[in-house]
């Protein structure tokens, strides 16, 4: 057993890049298994809130880490999770004073908390999970920056001639197959970039805080860790040396109980065989229901999980961005707002997968029950004509999953001129952009004679109309409409829809 723990820093490395790559492989490969839509199919916490909130069925695969978990415990946790591997390799070494042992409760209080929500139809909470967390934030953080990091390079190797030939290797061995050629902007990126610095922070506090205390899946695990086949034991050859409790990364093992340690908490990390002098610890199968800690979710826990999560969600739906939604709160072709607040698990797949990235992440646009869930903002990108991708990732069906052609009869929205900002219907420029751009093949944006009021400019320019009958409300037009600032033709809900 002691010859396979040198085998969990190497399996950890593969997972975490195999992770990583599938996330950005999203874009390139949507519909594969090997995607961050394959990722998340993995997660049994994003799996049971569906169910209970929507009653969705599509994440079998979770059932594999639930079957590993019930052999060899949190396995999964100090093995495979890729956010959890990279706590571990920045979490400091020797924290003499962790948090009391009770605050592992917390993540258990979590858990049920957001279950409870899901029940009552908001997966809000899932923006916690550690694996959407993970997708999020290579999607947002990490992809953005290395692209830019990237680029930034290539211009520098283009100024001397002799390196150019490197600067073209870098851009045909990874634009095609991890980066776009287009630079990514995301509106809420400091919200899920400090999320992840605060989880990470929370390390100074003690080795792997997030797993420890906070993390939704690792109690979920943890839960059905209690009655896996594989656990952790102490025989009597124990000298009470105290080494294996002090390296728990975990803080699982108890010195007041004959240094057992609680399976719900334990990783199956192994550190504890290497550091004990006597080989008094094993892994060994054991039927038995490990229960009966301090800090194991009681009757109070759930009535006050249950309590939270009723009055949370009566105060949400209080909410006047319920009654009354913002105009600009644009959705995937085909998605509504019940879908995405019952559904939708926020993993951001959708955001990877689009080719513009003008799918963003709401914050407060459509109010908490829809935290987290995509938007199309036009002036970032527009909804591509020819694309079909974000309903194809969905691994709920929150965005359903429509053929090219049905998409292109799905309005998002409608597109509107504002006269006082156009630069045609000023009179004072002749601008037909939004025309040309219109992708329809029976346009949607016609033009009309104006009298030109220019200073040297004389007689009329045309200016755009749109038909709202045909307009679907890709944004194309607004993304390229010229003018500083907002542009002058915007898409807006259809008020009629």
């Amino acid at each position: 057993m002691k010859a396979v723990r040198w085998l969990r820093p190497l399996v950890q490395a593969v997972a975490f890049g195999l992770a990583t790559l599938a996330v950005l492989l999203t874009a390139v490969h949507p519909s594969s298994w090997f995607s961050a839509t394959g990722l998340v199919s993995l997660d049994p916490l994003a799996v049971l809130a569906a169910l209970l909130s929507a009653r969705r069925f599509r994440l079998l695969p979770a059932l594999a880490v639930v079957a590993l978990t019930l052999v060899t415990g949190r396995a999964w946790c100090g093995w495979l999770c890729p956010l959890g591997s990279v706590l571990e390799w920045t979490s400091p070494v020797g924290n003499a004073s962790p948090p009391a042992r009770r605050w592992h409760g917390l993540k258990y209080g979590l858990l049920l908390f957001l279950l409870v929500s899901a029940a009552l139809g908001s997966l809000s909470l899932l923006i916690l999970d550690p694996i959407t967390l993970f997708v999020r934030t290579v999607t947002v953080v990490l992809q953005p920056g290395l692209q830019w990091l990237i680029g930034s390079l290539q211009q520098l190797l283009y100024r001397y001639d002799w390196l150019a030939g490197v600067a073209d290797l870098l851009d045909a061995g990874l634009r095609p197959a991890l980066l776009a050629y287009k630079q990514p902007y995301w509106q809420h990126l400091w919200p899920v970039a400090l999320l992840t610095v605060a989880v990470f922070a929370a390390n100074r506090l003690a080795p792997r805080f997030w797993c420890r205390y906070l993390c939704p899946l690792g109690a979920l695990l943890g839960l059905v860790s209690r009655v896996a086949l594989f656990k952790r034991r102490v025989n009597n050859r124990c000298i009470a040396c105290q080494r294996c409790a002090r390296g728990c990364q975990m803080d699982a093992i108890d010195g007041a109980q004959a240094f057992a340690s609680d399976a719900g908490e334990c990783i199956q990390c192994l550190d504890c065989l290497a550091e004990c002098p006597t080989d008094a610890i094993a892994i060994t199968p054991h039927r038995s229901m490990d229960w009966g800690w301090e800090y194991d979710p009681g009757r109070r826990t759930v009535l006050g999980a249950l309590g939270l999560g009723v009055a949370s969600l009566a105060l949400a739906n209080a909410s006047a961005t319920v009654q009354q939604p913002q105009d600009s709160l644009l959705r995937p072709p085909g998605a509504g707002e019940a879908s995405l607040q019952d559904a939708c698990l926020r993993c951001g797949a959708c955001l990877r997968a689009c080719p513009t990235h003008g799918l963003q992440m709401s914050m407060l646009e459509g109010g908490w029950l829809v935290l987290g869930t995509p938007l199309l903002v036009p002036r970032l990108g527009h909804c591509e004509y020819g694309c079909n991708l974000c309903g194809s990732v969905c691994p709920t069906g929150a965005i359903p999953e429509l053929s090219l052609e049905e998409k292109r009869r799905t309005p998002i929205g409608k597109a509107y001129v504002d006269a006082t900002v156009c630069l045609a219907w000023s009179g004072r420029v002749p601008c037909i952009v939004c025309e040309e751009m219109c992708p329809l093949p029976q346009k949607a944006i016609t033009l009309v004679e104006v009298p030109a009021q220019g200073g040297d400019m004389q007689g009329s320019i045309q200016a755009p109309v749109v038909n709202h009958g045909l307009c679907i409300g890709c944004g194309l037009c607004e993304n390229r409409c010229p003018t500083v600032g907002s542009a002058a033709i915007r898409v807006r809900l259809d008020p009629l829809s």
